[in-house]
């Protein structure tokens, strides 16, 4: 799986601080690991980022009561998609530069066409090492809506569905000055050696292939500001009512923790579904070769029987813990040379 060579973007925004005003109009933002967006178990989160998988994973999901996430301080929010673009992120949404780049990275003559633009914001922590991962993958027919996020993840992973892969281009810019929260990326692939941003990184950015490209946010700060305790599923990231200069983590109506704005992280990502041509555009739109989950299922199962692995597939392919372990083992993959991990 190796990723078309990134972009550096020295400049990514004319006016950051129209950037920072629609961070604070989109707040409050939710955590990363709130059921519903991305993960739900911890099981779940290690099939996403390609850490081992125990037999303690396994039997923590088969058990609510003991539903557990590795949470980190990590907070997210949509502003724009395709189907929603509110007239404020337009000019975001539709940005001449991340389109020039996006054309810089897969071609010329590519059709680029937005996808989401979402905020993703971190308090200072010292957890770690984080998990690098890529980014969720677009395939013809099937989506975010249609599967969860570990399944699509590891539909990339396996590269068994790149017929219907349809590529992507992601600009990952950073308003940050403080210490901490780089950008480590694995531009040759994951048997390649990592690049990290060098600070200050304020209002640059990359622009890559994320679907492909390993990468992740090291942890924020240098110790100097308290990382929060108490975090939950629930806990959102919103301004002070005294102002945003000052940025407060919420329990329902309880603060939890606050931090002035230049110790936070806001971290930007655009992205776009890149086609070849006109024709490639019109067979995505008009679903004329869409993947159904049936075939999904189909293949992996075809797959797992080559290499000598139980193939039945559960009653519930989407939430069976077992079924979920076996594919993240199966098809896990990781960059073999991570520094933080050393």
């Amino acid at each position: 799986m190796i990723p078309r060579a990134p972009i550096e973007l020295e400049r990514a925004f004319e006016d950051p601080a129209r950037v920072h005003a629609l961070f604070d109009a989109f707040a409050p933002y939710p955590m990363l690991q709130a059921r519903g967006q991305v993960m739900g178990s911890h099981l779940e989160q290690a099939a996403i980022t390609g850490a081992p998988i125990t037999d303690a994973m396994v039997a923590a999901a088969r058990d609510d009561a003991k539903q557990s996430l590795r949470l980190t301080p990590t907070f997210r929010g949509y502003w724009a998609t395709a189907e929603h673009c509110p007239a404020e992120v337009e000019w975001l949404f539709r940005c001449p530069r991340f389109e020039a780049a996006a054309r810089r990275l897969h071609g010329a003559e590519v059709l680029v066409r937005p996808s989401e633009v979402y905020a993703h914001i971190i308090v200072p922590h010292r957890q770690g090492p984080p998990g690098s991962h890529v980014d969720l993958p677009s395939f013809r027919g099937i989506g975010r809506r249609d599967l969860p996020v570990w399944l699509l993840v590891t539909m990339r992973r396996s590269g068994l569905f790149e017929a219907w892969r349809v590529p992507v281009a992601t600009a990952v810019c950073w308003l940050y000055r403080g210490p901490g929260g780089s950008f480590t990326y694995w531009p040759a692939g994951p048997d390649g050696e990592p690049r990290r941003t060098v600070a200050p990184f304020d209002n640059r950015g990359v622009m890559g292939e994320n679907d492909s490209m390993f990468h992740r946010g090291d942890p924020v700060g240098d110790g100097a500001v308290e990382a929060p305790t108490r975090l939950a599923v629930h806990s959102e990231l919103a301004p002070s009512p005294q102002g945003s200069e000052h940025w407060q983590i919420l329990n329902g109506d309880e603060v939890i923790a606050e931090y002035p704005r230049e110790a936070v992280r806001f971290a930007l990502s655009w992205s776009a579904r890149i086609f070849a041509d006109q024709a490639a555009e019109r067979r995505d739109r008009e679903h004329q070769d869409d993947l159904q989950f049936g075939r999904v299922l189909d293949i992996f199962q075809a797959d797992l029987a080559r290499r000598g692995l139980p193939a039945d597939v559960p009653h519930d392919p989407l939430g069976d813990p077992a079924w979920i372990a076996l594919l993240g083992r199966t098809y896990r993959m990781v960059p073999r040379h991570d520094p933080l991990a050393a």
